[in-house]
């Protein structure tokens, strides 16, 4: 797999401790093999980050925040939806140009895509992206069934009732 987009890493906020959201679309491309797909992360997009837990936090030298936003944003886009992807999210370049993919994108092709984005925004080397993939391809099958909405919704709501004024 081979990135081609972003050039840069993508405007996302903080939301309290453990989310972030996106402040405009995102546009992912990349070459697998001859087929060159696209996936767009729409403005707005509530994410965790990189779900690395805090004792290998310094052990990789990575938090699931700052330099991971950007490869983690789309495995969690991909995992938000458990590969079933929305309309106009996850498209396939042809010689008459993009069309919708109706196949689900598969949890594999996550987990490499966020190897690949991990060296690609040089947040990591080969190496330590490949020990990030790893934990993806052990651990991840817990997040890809869990209830995201749900669980994020709840932060979420924890994190806004925090900051309103109170009388």
């Amino acid at each position: 797999m081979r990135i081609l987009a972003p050039d840069k890493h993508p405007a996302v906020r903080s939301v309290g401790k453990n989310l972030s959201v996106t402040l405009e679309d995102v546009t992912f491309e990349w070459l697998d093999g001859n087929n060159h797909h696209r996936l767009i992360v729409p403005t707005g997009f509530l994410f965790d980050g990189a779900s690395i837990p805090w004792a290998l936090w310094s052990a990789l030298r990575l938090a699931p925040h700052g330099a991971m936003d950007g490869p983690a944003l789309a495995h969690d886009f991909i995992y938000h939806h458990k590969g079933d992807m929305p309309p106009g999210s996850y498209q396939l370049k042809t010689a008459n140009g993009w069309f919708d993919m109706l196949s689900p994108l598969r949890r594999d092709v996550a987990d490499d895509m966020l190897k690949a984005l991990v060296v690609h925004f040089k947040a990591a080397g080969e190496v330590r992206a490949s020990l990030v993939w790893v934990g993806v391809r052990v651990g991840g099958w817990y997040a890809w069934r869990r209830d995201d909405d749900g669980r994020k919704l709840a932060e979420f709501d924890t994190v806004f009732e925090e900051t309103m004024e109170r009388p």
